[in-house]
């Protein structure tokens, strides 16, 4: 069960690097909600890494 919901979770990440604003208003509407903010912190890092890039 831990990985369907990890599998799950790198989707809705993988859909939000093209537009997040849709995570942006689910954060602002459920501020307690756990994958809201998973998901957005998963955008975060993989932004984080692109940007620092292989080097």
């Amino acid at each position: 069960m831990p990985d369907e919901r990890w599998s799950r979770l790198e989707v809705l990440q993988q859909i939000a690097s093209g537009d997040d604003t849709w995570v942006d208003d689910w954060l602002r509407a459920q501020l307690d909600d756990c994958t809201a903010t998973t998901v957005h912190t998963q955008l975060l890092v993989h932004r984080a890494w692109a940007i620092r890039g292989s080097g």
